[in-house]
């Protein structure tokens, strides 16, 4: 069976029929997700009434042959990665052996479907029988095919394990498909893939949130605070990091472009409790982590300021000193941490965004705020605050980079060789360049 479900949710369908319409069909939608309840729960628990495209793969799996039938699904890549779709990956895994899963790393051409601008995969799936442990393959092509003649490339490369220009291959474990981890969808270079997932594996690296205290949400800040026009001055206002933009994040420090202040009670938003407002200026903070970037012209991953801010793009990490600010930055900066994070794409690759939750999840070294670590590392930071660093497609050579990861890979209980050749592997990525890798 091949399958393309369409992922969205049903307000944009509902606006091409009549009410009535619409009624019998979520009646209709309804009725069948309470019979697929009752005959196999494991599925009907992954339909959401809102959400068309979760009847698809429970239907798929009461279709398919339950011996050996073979399934093909195009899927965003969002539900390879993002945790709302881990169920829906583990109810796969368990029903059928997922074989392959085919990737596009041309950033021009992302997409198998018509109308849509982000990046899709095509999974392949038998039923598990011979499958039962086995390993998924994420081939990783350097183009989608333009012709037949390219699609007969590919079929041949998949099929003898011999990739050259058609692209790269990686063998993920079955216990880790199992699991919900489909991160590999990802990376171009497999090897990337491994160790991002070896770094979320980490037991002994703790999570940051253990670590330290995240501002409030930057969806937030729009609702309890507003700009401040000219140069008045206020009680309660805040300095706000709003851009990513690269010519304003070319140093591992930077400033605020805007000065805010709470919304007047008279004016407050219902949605943000008037009681909330003065807690958020006491959750600013020095160094403030990037909520989004894009990997072929952001330099940065996380900025710090030497006064106290929120942000719009940013979400504030609080911490006891200054010096510690800076070395939570440069820990931020390392390619250890770039790594994990670019494992938490989601809709497009080349333009990532990241939740409060996944900040918080990154692994960072247990000894991270020891005093004389704080001080070693922020003299680092010192040395290198008014330098700029490069695109990541030049990570590969650049100096700024190279200290930032001497100076922090050991705290990782890594190699600096082994940083050092993940770094020269991530300036390889066809994202980091915006070129398919067959432009070489």
């Amino acid at each position: 069976m091949l399958t393309n479900p369409p992922f969205s949710d049903n307000t944009k369908r509902n606006r091409n029929v009549d009410d009535g319409t619409k009624r019998a069909m979520q009646q209709r939608e309804m009725a069948l997700r309470d019979r697929m309840l009752a005959s196999d729960r494991a599925a009907g628990q992954l339909i959401d009434i809102n959400s068309i495209s979760t009847f698809f793969t429970p239907l798929i799996d009461c279709v398919v042959d339950q011996d050996d039938g073979v399934l093909a699904k195009i899927l965003p890549m969002t539900a390879c990665t993002a945790t709302s779709g881990k169920d829906e990956r583990q109810f796969l895994a368990s029903r059928f052996w997922i074989k392959y899963i085919v990737m596009c790393h041309d950033p021009k051409n992302i997409n198998l479907s018509q109308e849509t601008n982000i990046n899709e995969c095509l999974l392949i799936g038998t039923r598990r029988g011979a499958g039962e442990g086995k390993p998924t393959t994420f081939v990783n092509l350097s183009r989608y095919p333009l012709n037949s003649d390219d699609a007969r490339a590919i079929v041949a490369a998949i099929r003898t394990g011999t990739y050259g220009p058609v692209g790269r291959a990686i063998d993920w474990p079955s216990e880790r498909i199992d699991a919900g981890d489909w991160t590999a969808v990802q990376w171009y270079n497999g090897e990337l893939a491994l160790a991002a997932a070896t770094l979320a594996e980490r037991a002994d690296l703790p999570v940051a949130k253990e670590l330290y205290e995240f501002g409030p949400p930057t969806q937030k800040m729009g609702l309890a605070f507003e700009p401040i026009d000219g140069n008045a001055r206020t009680r309660d206002e805040v300095w706000m990091f709003r851009f990513i933009k690269e010519e304003l994040r070319q140093r591992l420090t930077g400033e605020p472009e805007e000065r805010w202040q709470t919304i007047p009670l008279e004016r407050r938003d219902k949605n943000v409790r008037q009681e909330e407002r003065p807690s958020y200026l006491d959750e600013q903070g020095w160094t403030l982590a990037a909520q989004r970037m894009s990997t072929t012209s952001s330099r940065t991953t996380s900025q710090y300021c030497s006064r106290q801010c929120l942000g719009t793009a940013y979400i504030a990490i609080r911490t006891k000193t200054k010096d510690e600010a800076k070395a939570l930055n440069l820990l931020w900066n390392s390619t250890p941490v770039l790594i994990q994070l670019l494992s938490l794409r989601s809709k497009k690759a080349a333009y990532p965004k990241w939740s409060i939750n996944q900040l918080q999840s990154v692994r960072l070294p247990a000894d991270a705020r020891e005093p004389d670590l704080v001080r070693t590392l922020a003299a680092v930071h010192n040395e290198l605050a008014e330098l700029e660093i490069g695109r990541l497609q030049y990570a590969a050579d650049d100096p700024v980079r190279a200290t930032i990861d001497d100076a922090t890979a050991e705290l990782f209980g890594l190699e600096r060789k082994t940083v050092a050749e993940w770094r020269n592997l991530l300036s390889q990525e066809p994202f980091m360049h915006n070129t398919s890798p067959l432009d070489d």
